[in-house]
This record gives structure tokens, C-alpha cells and sequence, in this order.
């Protein structure tokens, strides 16, 4: 073998075994910090869906283009979410139970079906059917409890819906000069999309629907007309996005559209910790949040990290304890369709103490009483979930 074969086969050996290793590095649980996980959460946001809502205007508004109803899920959206559910099967397989258990892994939904399908997609990808052999067909041997609550009194994923002085806080935040300024700037801009869409465009907030639907249908391979071009995507991309930093704008805002989310964080990491928990409770070891792009932009600008959320991206927060020294602490990833961040929380380190995490969500967190008294809720207002059994 010539000198220059060889050192191109060397190299050619090497870039092989740094993808392998990357590769390890990113998608196994098995990492070199020597700690050990006890406990992760996946907040996560539902597959791709068709449009939820479509202007009068809109050449591609008529359903004969759409697959299915407009805000519901797609086939394409299903399978993004169960490639999720196997990535997650992937990463925590030496930690996940052999099966789905109530006890060792929880479930949560927003109420709206996109939501619902989500997550028994993302079921179906973490705990697939097996062959049952005695039967010869193949079944599921995963039920699971799936977790939900009316719109109105959703707190971890509707607190728009579901809290009056929530509402009130928000419209008041839009009325400050500032934002003001932002819509007397903008008044040709509105103008312009206004007599193009057919719809009244009074604020930087009537924005996000029409941007989402343009950019679906962009991503979908549809040709936008060309009156688009002219504040589609860039401009109105920088109010989307905005848009969805209001809702946790200030501390105020932040503590009504994550406490609930956040108290229950503090809770389960706490029992896990000191082992206040009964025995079942204490078991477990991942909860699943199937929730909407708000949800994850919610918490991640609460904590200094803001992020938008792709189809079926997600928020993971894992809970660790150092083997040697048994300090705890907590990991947060944003992840992506072939990508996985390693986030850092806003004034903590990427190894993130768990009695400085503890220390950053204390001013957030708000429990179930807190919430009927400071959201205005009448005196006979009653919390009914709803379970369902899947199996």
C-alpha cells in the first residue's frame, strides 16, 4: 500500500470512529460524567398538522388541497412523533421499565386531538406492538393511562383558556407604550396584509396565525403568490416570534403561563430526592408532556433560553446524581429532527445544581390553590381531569 493510500485509509478509519463515538455520545444515556439518571421529562410538541386557520383570500384555503381538518394531525405528523418516541426508546433504553407502567412512567396531554394523537404516537415509538406468539398476531402489551384536562381548566398547557387575570395581565403588558409603538410603526405593513388577506390585522399579535399558515403552506411546496414576497418570511417571522415571547414577558406573565408546569417539576424531583413519596410514586422515572410550540417557548424563555419548537421537537430536563460525590443535579436539551442542544439555564451552569434550580423556579411556581385564588376562579369552580386507558 502506497504512503499517501494508506494515511487516506487512516483517516477514513478515524472520521468512523469520531461519528461512532459522537454518535454514542448523543443518543445513549451511557455518558462519561459518572452520574447516574433518576428521573427525566419530555415536554414535547405535537407532529405536523394542516393549518388551523385559513383567510378569506387564501388561494389554497379551500379543504380539497388538505389531507385532513384544519388543526389536526397529519400521517406525516404521526410518524414524526413516533420516530421521537423511538429516539427516546434509543437514548433511555437501559432505563426505561420493560414495559409501560402507570407507576414508572406518566402521561400528559393537552386536551386538543393533535395533542392526544401525539402522544399515543409517541407511545406506540418508545413501547412498540410486539408478536403475540400463543394468539400468532400482533398486539400491544404497553396500556398506558393518557392524562388530560378540559381547556378551561388545563394549567400546564391552556393557562390562556383556563385563567382570567392571566388574560387580564396579557392585554394590559400589549397596552404599555412599547408595544403600542411596535403597532403605530407597523400600520403600513398591517395595511398591506390586510387588503391581500382579507382579514383585520390591528396588532403585531394578529400576525402569527396568518404567518403560520403561509409558512405551512410554503413548507408543503405550494406557490405562494407574489404580493408574499414583500414581508414574507423575514419581517413577519421577527413578530411571530415575538409573539411568542409575550406570554412570558415579564415575571408576572412568566409565574401564570409556567408555575403549574414548574411546581410539579419541584415536587417530583423533591420526592425523588428526599424519598417523601410512597413507594409507587417514587418510582417514577420519566413523564411525558404532549403539549403546543407555546408550551416549550413558555418555559425556555422563563429560564434565559428561548427556543422555537419544530414539529415533534422537544424539552428535555433529566435529573442526575454524581456516583462518587451524590451532588444532584439537573441537564436540559432542546431536541430536533437530527439534532440534540445541550441548554444552559440563565444563571446556572449546564451541570445545573439542584439547589440553584430549585432557587430559579421558586419565583414561578404557583399550586393548584394559588391558582384558584390569584386567577379569579369562582368559589365553586371544581378541577375535573380526565383520564383515558389506551390500550
Amino acid at each position: 500500500m502506497h504512503f499517501s493510500q494508506y494515511c487516506s485509509t487512516c483517516c477514513y478509519i478515524m472520521r468512523f470512529v469520531l461519528f461512532c463515538v459522537i454518535f454514542v455520545a448523543v443518543n445513549s444515556v451511557q455518558t462519561n460524567d459518572d452520574s447516574q439518571l433518576l428521573s427525566t421529562i419530555v415536554l414535547f410538541r405535537h407532529g405536523d398538522r394542516v393549518p388551523r386557520k385559513f383567510a378569506p383570500l387564501d388561494p389554497f384555503g379551500n379543504s380539497t388541497f388538505w389531507p385532513n381538518k384544519r388543526g389536526e394531525l397529519t400521517k406525516l405528523g404521526v410518524e414524526q412523533v413516533r420516530t421521537l418516541g423511538r429516539w427516546l426508546r434509543n437514548r433511555y433504553y437501559d432505563y426505561l421499565p420493560k414495559e409501560n407502567s402507570s407507576r414508572h412512567i406518566y402521561i400528559k396531554s393537552s386536551s386538543e386531538m393533535r395533542c392526544l394523537t401525539s402522544a399515543i404516537a409517541l407511545i406506540s415509538g418508545l413501547f412498540p406492538t410486539v408478536v403475540d406468539p400463543y394468539r400468532n398476531e400482533t398486539v400491544s402489551r404497553h396500556p398506558f393511562t393518557l392524562n388530560t384536562a378540559p381547556k378551561n381548566q388545563d394549567f400546564i398547557f391552556e393557562m390562556a383558556a383556563s385563567c382570567p387575570k392571566y388574560v387580564e395581565a396579557y392585554d394590559e403588558l400589549l397596552k404599555t407604550q412599547d408595544f403600542r409603538d411596535i403597532d403605530a410603526s407597523n400600520s403600513d405593513f398591517y395595511e398591506y396584509l390586510e387588503e391581500h388577506l382579507g382579514v383585520q390585522i390591528k396588532s403585531f399579535t394578529d400576525v402569527v396565525e396568518w404567518y403560520d399558515t403561509m409558512r405551512e403552506e410554503d413548507v408543503k411546496g405550494f406557490n405562494l403568490p407574489d404580493w408574499t414576497k414583500r414581508y414574507y418570511p423575514t419581517e413577519m417571522k421577527k413578530w411571530y416570534e415575538l409573539c411568542y415571547k409575550v406570554p412570558t414577558y415579564n415575571r408576572k406573565l412568566a409565574r401564570f403561563g409556567t408555575g403549574a408546569l414548574f411546581e410539579k417539576i419541584s415536587d417530583l424531583f423533591d420526592a425523588l430526592i428526599n424519598g417523601s413519596m410512597n413507594k409507587s410514586s417514587s418510582e417514577m422515572v420519566l413523564v411525558l408532556l404532549s403539549g403546543h410550540q407555546t408550551n416549550i417557548a413558555d418555559v425556555t424563555n422563563s429560564l434565559g433560553m428561548f427556543r422555537m419548537a419544530p414539529y415533534a421537537g422537544a424539552l428535555i430536563v433529566e435529573l442526575r446524581k454524581n456516583k462518587y460525590s451524590s451532588k444532584v443535579f439537573v441537564n436540559t436539551f432542546f431536541k430536533t429532527d437530527g439534532s440534540l442542544e445541550v441548554l444552559k439555564i440563565e444563571n446556572c451552569t449546564v451541570n445545573c445544581e439542584i439547589d440553584n434550580f430549585f432557587k430559579i423556579i421558586k419565583p414561578f411556581r404557583i399550586s393548584n390553590a394559588q391558582i384558584r385564588g390569584e386567577c379569579g376562579l369562582p368559589a365553586d369552580w371544581i378541577f375535573q381531569p380526565q383520564k383515558y386507558q389506551i390500550d
